[in-house]
């Protein structure tokens, strides 16, 4: 099950709040952290030590969502007062200390009493899973193609390679190479990049064609026999 389809609340306990007035909590029974946007704490008045009852979603920041599944969009206050007053008698923590009253912390037995009025067992949930890298395309290489030739020069299919995959070594047997080559081929044929015929290098070696998206700003010379 995800947080989409979770229709009931979870209790969370806020354990941090960071300067930028965002906070960050753990789900109760599942020990997930979530992250509670500063405009949900500010508008619930959360403090740290608080336990509310909430909704949960995936956390939209997918670069963090592998150490905080999960963010709070919603805090029931009818629910969450409830709790504090299973908990404390309906004081917030801040409550508490703004009174200079010392802030008692209930003993396990009756924080697990108090929570077990919510049954949140079934509402323990894992995050969603990673979906699956979607498979690279010809359209893919294509727009991979145009962005690493943009800043002008001439290329080979071998020198778009390493710009494209810089940290990976594949041979021309390797399907990656195979759309490199066929993107290329596609764009020369639209007209999008210009391509220069073979010529012989310094060493009188056969190179392979160069192309380029900008042919006025290229200067050929030829070196070695002319074919």
């Amino acid at each position: 099950m995800t947080t989409s389809n979770l229709q009931g609340l979870v209790t969370v306990s806020v354990h941090n709040v960071i300067p930028s007035g965002a906070g960050f909590g753990v789900v109760i029974g599942s020990g997930a952290n979530c992250m509670i946007p500063s405009r949900v704490l500010y508008a619930a008045d959360l403090s740290i030590g608080d336990l509310v009852r909430c909704k949960l979603i995936d956390n939209p920041s997918v670069e963090y969502r592998y150490k905080t599944p999960f963010m709070v969009a919603y805090v029931d206050p009818n629910e969450t007062a409830a709790l504090r007053l299973a908990i404390n008698g309906g004081a917030a923590p801040k409550d508490l200390m703004q009174l200079d009253l010392p802030l008692e912390q209930p003993t396990s037995t009756a924080l697990e009493a108090a929570l077990a009025a919510w049954d949140d067992e079934d509402d323990v949930v894992e995050p969603a899973p990673e979906p699956a890298p979607k498979p690279l395309t010809i359209f893919d290489v294509r727009d991979m193609v145009t962005y690493a030739m943009k800043p002008g020069g001439a290329w080979t299919v071998g020198d778009l390679r390493e710009a494209i995959w810089p940290d990976e070594e594949f041979g021309s047997s390797d399907p990656r190479y195979k759309l490199l080559s066929n993107a290329v081929r596609d764009l020369h044929g639209a007209g999008t990049i210009t391509a220069f015929g073979r010529r012989y290098s310094q060493d009188g070696i056969l190179t392979g064609i160069h192309y380029t998206m900008f042919p006025e700003h290229v200067s050929i010379t030829w070196t070695g026999p002319r074919v």
